[in-house]
């Protein structure tokens, strides 16, 4: 399926500390991403430990997108999540996004740290699986 066209203006910016945390915590809410008990004092946290970030805006402001990158700035980028606010999913924001981060870290290898269920995104903006590669987690207790 393609996306459709974005009718809203989309402002992308790299720019880490245009994002607040506050901001960020209910986009993670929006998405479904992070419980009640998460605090925006966790989220300042996760940001000022991120690399590198994309974010995308409404013309008013309202932050609708965001990608957190991990690189070591010369062999390896790692594009850890990518969030879009649901009202604005299937509009072509996901992929205005990636394409900052290509030209943001395009230097380097960039990889993808995703569930299953956004392959199809992934391999629409030309990422592939790669079948010797393993990516795994562990869960620890809280």
């Amino acid at each position: 399926m393609s996306p459709k066209q974005i009718t809203t203006q989309v402002i992308l910016s790299s720019v880490k500390e245009s994002v607040s945390a506050d901001e960020l915590l209910c986009l993670y809410r929006e998405c479904g991403w992070m419980t009640p008990e998460q605090s925006a004092e966790m989220v300042a946290t996760v940001l000022e430990f991120t690399d590198a970030v994309v974010s995308a805006r409404t013309e008013s402001g309202t932050l609708i997108g965001f990608a957190k990158i991990l690189t070591d700035r010369l062999l390896y980028t790692t594009v850890a999540e990518v969030l879009i606010h649901p009202d604005y999913r299937r509009q072509g924001v996901g992929r205005e996004i990636m394409r900052q981060v290509e030209a943001d870290w395009g230097h380097t290898p960039i990889f993808i740290a995703a569930f299953e269920y956004n392959r199809e995104f992934f391999e629409a903006c030309g990422y592939s699986v790669r079948p010797n590669m393993l990516v795994a987690s562990k869960l620890f207790p809280p």
